[in-house]
């Protein structure tokens, strides 16, 4: 839209593949980042079960980066310096205190908004090399998979939390509590370098709650991972409202 709107011609690439059988698609369940429940994790692994049995080339394990704490890390810095652009002045004069201040090796998700909202411009190329370098790895490993299939979070559907800052709250996870904000580790695998990334339901977990499952592509890939997900809701089954949502 705008001024820009007739130079722009986007066309993505189709997807030629029209069964499961087709697709090689790597399989990433769980990650030392982000404690997960094990009643998610046993759902998604029904779900990559059932494509294993319908045909689908699925391959457990699949690394698509050598270091996803750093991706994880050059997500956050990323994500929060573009939304420290909200804050005041005066907010950002306290967040720039507290990063300089701050030892060099906490690596709490707090000082690092800090220091995400502080970012000069030559530190935030930096880093966006980083993610640029992160884009490289990618493209070697769809040179080898089709898809990447992950958690969409840690956990499914937990009650809502709305006292005090965010980055405070907790969530249960196994049985204990673990901090709202590391739900943020699945989306950013995946947004830092710009992949479609598709959701579908992978069914319920033993306590009768929905989990999901996202399915990363390629970059522009998005048609790629819409026909994955199409396919899945075709051959296994898609969304089922909860009772009194029919």
């Amino acid at each position: 839209t705008g001024r820009s709107s007739e130079g722009k011609n986007l066309n993505l690439p189709d997807c030629n593949k029209t069964k499961l059988s087709d697709f090689k698609v790597g399989v990433l369940l769980e990650d030392g980042n982000c404690k997960q429940d094990n009643e998610l994790t046993d759902c998604i692994q029904n779900m990559v079960n059932m494509l294993a049995k319908l045909g689908c080339n699925v391959v457990d394990n699949a690394a698509p980066v050598r270091d996803t704490a750093r991706s994880h890390l050059v997500y956050l810095m990323l994500l929060r310096a573009a939304t420290g652009s909200r804050l005041s002045d005066e907010e950002l004069t306290a967040c720039q205190q507290r990063a300089l201040s701050a030892d060099p090796n906490d690596l709490n998700y707090k000082t690092i908004v800090d220091r995400a909202v502080s970012l000069s411009h030559k530190d935030w190329l930096a880093w966006n090399e980083e993610r640029e370098l992160l884009r490289r790895e990618w493209d070697l490993f769809f040179e080898e998979y089709d898809l990447l299939i992950t958690p969409v979070a840690a956990s499914a559907a937990f009650p809502h939390d709305q006292k005090g800052d965010r980055a405070d709250r907790t969530i249960p996870v196994n049985n204990g509590r673990e901090p709202t904000v590391d739900q943020l580790f699945w989306a950013g695998l995946p947004g830092v370098v710009y992949l479609p990334a598709t959701a579908v339901p992978a069914g319920l977990t033993r306590s009768g709650l929905p989990g999901g499952i996202q399915i990363i592509g390629p970059y522009l890939n998005d048609l790629r991972t819409i026909r994955f997900a199409r396919l899945i809701e075709d051959e296994i089954g898609g969304f089922v409202p909860p009772a009194g949502y029919e």
